[in-house]
């Protein structure tokens, strides 16, 4: 309603249902009468019908005042919600210190290896020195060394880790013989080794070597072959050949008399596939007051005959 208001103001007429109904009928009845030169339908609604125009003028008044008192305390409120929001916001800006952005200085990345203190703890617990070795793993701790070796030795005197050089080997022999009107076929293959040091026939199996090991401190030895590599391949051939050596015996009967006859066949050193390599075995060495064990520190067995020439037992 406060449209006809501003309507009026602006000299803008408005048509409500009523005015276009009268100006309809005044248009028809102007036709009929011949007098629509004389028609002016954009008269002043005023002049036309001045009692509706000052009816509909104070309902447009009551209604725009009950509107304007409905929404003036929204309006009042929100101004004010406004005031206190923007009031804190400057109050809360005024207190906040102002600090420069923090940045921290920018360091490369440590690359060295972190190491750690040395401390006496057994290889379980602490397996401080990668040697690159060809070798069997340390499987058997220092205390349990001293706790299989105490039977043997009552007063422990020094125990000491050393690596044994034992020369493992493998071979394949076979050959063929032909002695008169008989064939002799003889072929083998096996594995062994031979301490490096002592030149003992051992029976180790070096089945979980591995091309480096973790001891549990820098107090060790490796000990250094005696038997080298051209010596040890030409004890393995000599073994080789005697063991592999066939004496055969032969019967012939000759007018009734049986002439029995002995032959021999080696093998030649061509007939002969030998490989090997050299391999440690960690040992632990218990010294006592009056004897000295040795036990495999891979799988606790005590050796029986000595690892190196250094060592006696009693």
């Amino acid at each position: 309603p406060h449209f006809y208001k501003i309507a009026s103001n602006l000299e803008i007429y408005l048509w409500n249902h009523d005015d276009l109904s009268i100006r309809i009928g005044r248009a028809m009845l102007a036709d009929i009468e011949g007098t629509l030169d004389e028609l002016d339908l954009i008269e002043p609604i005023q002049q036309m019908i001045p009692d509706r125009f000052e009816k509909l003028s104070k309902q447009s008044q009551n209604i725009l005042s009950i509107c304007e008192d409905d929404f003036s305390d929204v309006l009042k409120s929100d101004e004010s919600a406004e005031k206190e929001s923007t009031t804190e916001f400057m109050t809360e800006l005024a207190l906040k210190p102002i600090t420069e952005p923090i940045t921290e200085p920018i360091t490369e990345p440590i690359t060295e290896p972190i190491t750690e203190p040395i401390m006496e703890l057994t290889p379980s617990e602490n397996l401080s020195t990668i040697l690159k070795l060809n070798s069997l793993p340390v499987k058997i701790s220092i205390d349990d060394a001293k706790a299989i070796a105490r039977p043997y030795v009552n007063d422990i005197k020094n125990i000491n880790l050393k690596f044994v050089p034992f020369w493992d080997y493998n071979y394949i022999i076979r050959y063929s013989r032909n002695y008169k009107s008989k064939t002799i076929d003889v072929k083998g293959e096996n594995y062994g080794n031979i301490n490096a040091i002592n030149g003992q026939e051992t029976e180790i199996y070096f089945t979980d070597l591995k091309n480096q090991v973790l001891v549990p401190n820098d107090d060790y030895e490796i000990k250094t072959p005696l038997i080298t590599k051209n010596e040890m391949e030409n004890r393995l051939v000599e073994m080789l050949i005697r063991k592999y050596t066939r004496t055969i015996k032969f019967n012939e009967s000759a007018k009734q008399v049986i002439i029995t006859e002995s032959k021999t066949f080696k093998p030649k050193n061509e007939e002969i596939i030998l490989t090997y390599n050299l391999k440690y075995l960690p040992v632990w060495e218990i010294e006592g007051s009056k004897n000295t064990v040795e036990i495999n520190g891979y799988d606790s067995e005590i050796l029986e005959m000595p690892s190196d020439n250094g060592v006696e037992f009693v």
